[in-house]
């Protein structure tokens, strides 16, 4: 009787060593939410995001490959933007050029709009001396018939004589004018084609000027908005440990060992107005406690990199321009 009380004790003290040996297993609950503030300063709270735990070194793993991608398309971007100056410059200067060296500015153009100014100021000096005859004539006419009616027939044919040479010198100075007009227009002709060539020329120039610019705006713009979210985690699957979507108010929870050496991970878009908004997350997860609260908002975006993951940081993109960066907020 006195062995089998011994054997109990020594079995029950051993299940109690092995229960006192046995690491005590501690783990970690976050909660959390995932809202965007506008710069309306509106709280925007994201549903149906999935909130996902995975190993830290596959981030690592992933960005040591993804970064050399990221730097050759940086440098492309940098090459187009040089040759696109360059394009930009060269057609500028050819604008610049063509205004200041350009059919235009040539004596030979000077040349025929002065003689075509000439020929105008001419014919008004002939229309005024034609004017002046038309008149004289008129006058000479009453005095003709006045002359006939008392009887003065010699001195009317005299005045007769008198109105058909000035007749004739009013059919000289029309034909005059005749002829001025004529070269005018033929003048003015060759004018209007020159000018127009020229603005039309010139049109060109602007527009492929225009064009040039628009480009290196453009190559400019995509410079200066990449790498975003996107363009590091477009193509990224990885090995989830856990995961969880947000409900209606963007909130969520998930527990994990203490020890684990994870990273929250999340993406989410919504529309505003015609365009997209993305929103990537990458965080490191907590350790230290055994109840979190975390927030995944403007604050802790790729494009912030609280935890320092990226050589090259994304950037924000044009599409995420009505986010407000940074917020208040874990």
């Amino acid at each position: 009787m006195k062995n089998k009380i011994i054997i109990a004790f020594v079995v029950i003290s051993e299940i109690f060593g092995l229960v006192g040996c046995k690491p005590k297993e501690t783990t970690v609950t976050v909660t959390g939410e995932v809202f965007i503030v506008t710069r309306g300063a509106e709280n925007i709270k994201l549903g149906l995001v999935e909130v996902q735990l995975i190993p830290k070194q596959q981030v690592s793993a992933f960005l040591k490959i993804k970064t050399p991608m990221i730097q050759a398309e940086i440098l492309s971007c940098q090459k187009e933007c040089v040759t696109k100056g360059e394009e930009a410059l060269k057609a500028t200067r050819n604008l610049a050029l063509f205004v200041a060296d350009g059919p235009l500015t040539k004596p030979e153009y000077f040349s025929m709009k002065n003689e075509y100014d000439h020929l105008i100021q001419e014919r008004f000096q002939l229309a005024h001396n034609l004017d002046l005859r038309v008149n004289q004539l008129g006058t000479e006419v009453n005095a003709m018939n006045e002359e006939y009616n008392k009887g003065k027939l010699g001195e009317g044919l005299a005045t007769y004589e008198k109105i058909t040479s000035g007749k004739t010198n009013c059919e000289e100075i029309q034909n005059e004018i005749t002829n001025n007009m004529l070269s005018a227009s033929e003048l003015k002709m060759k004018l209007d084609k020159i000018e127009a060539d020229a603005n039309s020329a010139e049109g060109d120039l602007e527009q492929k000027n225009k064009e040039a610019q628009l480009r290196l705006d453009k190559a400019k713009t995509m410079l200066s908005e990449y790498p975003t979210g996107e363009s590091y985690f477009a193509d990224f699957s990885p090995l989830i440990i856990q995961k969880e979507l947000t409900d209606a108010d963007g909130k969520f929870s998930l527990t994990y060992p203490r020890d684990s050496d994870l990273t929250f991970f999340a993406k989410a878009d919504r529309m505003v107005g015609t365009q997209t908004e993305k929103y990537f997350w990458l965080i490191n997860a907590p350790t230290n406690a055994e109840s979190v609260q975390i927030f995944l908002s403007n604050n802790n975006l790729v494009t912030v990199d609280p935890d320092g993951y990226f050589n090259i940081k994304p950037v924000a993109a044009s599409e995420e321009s009505e986010a407000s960066q940074p917020t208040s907020g874990n």
